[in-house]
């Protein structure tokens, strides 16, 4: 469509979102490929490019694009999680481990220190993924999944002495 109308390739990036909404990935794919043709700078393109790649199971072409969007913004949380995301998904955990923290440094929400702990459980650094859920227990009080989670590190910790 740029080609006929060079106005469009910012409709790009509405189009994909509404793909994206609708949960047609290869669509949004498809669109968020044609906006970084428009804009190869676009970290928030990048970003949500890595995000339908995760969620179509592309994992390995997630790891490359995500890396691109926190090179082009070093100060998204999202990016960061993403790419851990990503790259506990290839099985690469110590490069996803730095990954949530930089997400954590950025936003101590409990969702990235739950993130992290989910990390260090597949590292078997229980103890350590025990203090993050409890923070995020603590951040998050509502969420049961943090305090079901740390019942299941305790039995992993009980279980590995």
């Amino acid at each position: 469509m740029s080609r006929q109308n060079p106005d469009w390739d910012g409709g790009h990036n509405c189009l994909a979102r509404a793909y994206m909404a609708k949960r047609d990935y290869p669509s949004a794919i498809r669109e968020l490929e044609a906006a970084i043709r428009a804009n190869p700078t676009g970290a928030a393109e990048h970003r949500v490019l890595g995000q339908a790649l995760l969620l179509s199971g592309k994992d390995q072409e997630a790891v490359s694009v995500l890396r691109k969007a926190v090179s082009l913004n070093p100060d998204s949380t999202l990016a960061h999680h993403y790419l851990g995301t990503a790259f506990v998904n290839t099985q690469q955990l110590a490069e996803a481990e730095t990954e949530f923290r930089a997400a954590l440094r950025l936003d101590k929400s409990a969702q990235n220190h739950y993130a992290l702990a989910a990390c260090l459980v597949a590292l078997n650094r229980y103890e350590e993924a025990l203090g993050e859920l409890e923070i995020a227990a603590r951040l998050d009080p509502s969420q049961d999944l943090y305090r079901a989670r740390m019942q299941e590190v305790v039995k992993l910790i009980t279980a590995s002495k």
